[in-house]
């Protein structure tokens, strides 16, 4: 099979489970091919897209992008702060991007913000070649948002954004909602594949009023075993300069200041600790979350290289994911295939990969005083946690391994092809 995924980066959250997915077609001896519109990091076999030079079609790019921006500005500008991104269904690249793909049998959609044209895509996809479109967040079923923070719009035609503080019904969000709605109509003919990462985000995808109809299949996020493996604590504790003895709990996420993350909320949940037996806080990510001044804690900032982010997973007790909304989490198998327990809601793939007390402990309801029970209990037992590490370990392994995803997208694919039911 010739597959050709897109995605708008190939680094973050977004693009790093991507290039898993591609990196396990490729060992699969599949024709897989990733095509970005930014690429950042050092994979060769990962491809930027290279916009046609010619003076005219800058020039028809620029115009489409001013449009973008015109239509946006008035709503972005003073829109509050802490959401997700919100997104245009509309490109620069217009229909540039769909005529300059190499021939495929399989195109996979991925998180493609500010990279593909929607209406162009679909205008101009080959009745041969089938999509696929694994859903990194929200956004290709809502009228802009990548993440909907409770609202609900998307189950009828968005307008009257909360995310955009507009009382208008046919809002920047109502108009990006009809434009994809004409677009999805389009690709019926074609053939669409949803896939979503989760339980949770399937039963999202059945209320939407854009993708609801689509044939459906809930894929995982992939986990390398290899690098994501249970180590020596004593050793990477040393090895990191840590603490030997003292419990540890990590947080990491893409961007702490995200609202989305819960960083707010665990911060609230640690203020709450009753007793002694404070944890060592070990943060990961864009920004420094905010942790009350009676722990103690240390922040690694961004880290690309995931050998040094499974070390970090194997000098902890416990990861801490506060999400309160994710497609599915991937820090949560890489934690997994390392030994290490999670708390968090019941979110994403939270549902799917933690089973209680037996891979983690999942919080009754999202608020810092269910986190704070939850966190506190679970580390009044730090020698519990560490004997759980084995069903962590064996669930990551069974269940997530880049193999085992891999497959079931070769699979997924062979049927679409066929026509079948996957």
């Amino acid at each position: 099979m010739r597959i050709v995924h897109l995605n708008t980066q190939d680094s973050f959250g977004a693009g790093r489970a991507v290039r898993r997915i591609h990196a396990g077609l490729l060992a699969l001896g599949e024709d897989s091919s990733l095509i970005v519109s930014q690429k950042t990091s050092m994979d060769p076999t990962v491809t930027s897209f290279e916009p046609d030079r010619r003076s005219i079609a800058r020039l028809r790019r620029l115009r489409r992008q001013r449009m973008i921006t015109r239509d946006a500005d008035r709503y972005l500008r003073d829109r509050p702060s802490g959401f997700e991104w919100f997104s245009d269904d509309r490109g620069a690249l217009g229909s540039e991007l769909i005529r300059r793909l190499p021939e495929a049998d399989i195109i996979t959609l991925n998180w493609i913000a500010d990279f593909v044209d929607l209406r162009s895509f679909f205008r101009e996809q080959l009745p041969a070649t089938k999509v696929v479109w694994r859903l990194s967040d929200m956004n290709p079923f809502t009228g802009g948002c990548h993440v909907d923070a409770g609202c609900g719009r998307f189950t009828d035609s968005c307008g009257r954004c909360p995310q955009l503080s507009s009382p208008g019904a046919n809002d920047l969000s109502r108009q990006i909602w009809q434009r994809k709605h004409e677009a999805y109509t389009r690709a019926r003919s074609d053939g669409l594949h949803v896939v979503a990462l989760s339980t949770s985000q399937a039963e999202d995808v059945r209320r939407s009023s854009l993708l609801g109809s689509f044939p459906l299949t809930v894929i995982p996020c992939a986990v390398d075993v290899n690098v994501f493996f249970p180590r020596s604590r004593a050793d990477v504790r040393k090895c990191l300069g840590l603490p030997a003895k003292e419990p540890i709990v990590m947080m990491a996420a893409q961007s702490f200041g995200r609202r989305n993350k819960g960083a707010e909320l665990l911060r609230d949940a640690l203020a709450l600790w009753h007793g002694e037996g404070r944890p060592l806080i070990v943060s990961v990510g864009e920004g420094n979350p905010e942790i009350p001044a009676e722990f103690e804690h240390v922040h690694w900032g961004s880290v690309g290289d995931d050998r040094l982010l499974a070390l970090l997973y194997g000098a902890a007790d416990l990861l801490a994911f506060p999400s309160l909304q994710e497609g599915f989490g991937q820090t949560i198998v890489e934690a997994l295939a390392c030994g290490l327990p999670v708390v968090g809601f019941d979110t994403g793939g939270m549902r799917d990969a933690v089973r209680q007390g037996v891979t983690g402990f999942i919080a009754p309801v999202k608020t810092s005083e269910a986190l704070a029970e939850v966190l506190q209990a679970a580390l009044t037992d730090v020698d519990r946690l560490r004997d759980m590490s084995d069903a962590c370990r064996e669930t990551a392994a069974t269940r997530f391994s880049l193999e085992s995803v891999a497959r079931r997208y070769q699979e997924l694919y062979r049927a679409v092809l066929a026509g079948r039911d996957p």
